[in-house]
């Protein structure tokens, strides 16, 4: 999932929800990546304990290709 937030403790917060497996951050924006049918709870759950304010929030699903490249290692190509 992609959020846009200002707010410098989110990072941290985010790593520290289970679920969560990766926090990438480019300025504001951050893609959090993870596992589990409650990511997306726990991290609506998150934003709201702390009163993180966003200005963006998406969920994205991976691709047919990212799942592979994920099972196997490699890409369809290699």
């Amino acid at each position: 999932m992609l959020l846009v937030t200002d707010d410098p403790s989110a990072p941290d917060r985010f790593r520290s929800i289970p679920q969560v497996q990766s926090v990438l951050s480019e300025g504001s924006q951050l893609t959090i990546g993870g596992l589990g049918d409650d990511l997306v709870t726990n991290v609506i759950q998150c934003l709201a304990d702390h009163r993180i304010r966003v200005t963006d929030f998406r969920t994205e699903l991976p691709t047919l290709e990212d799942v592979f490249l994920r099972l196997t290692g490699h890409a369809i190509r290699d």
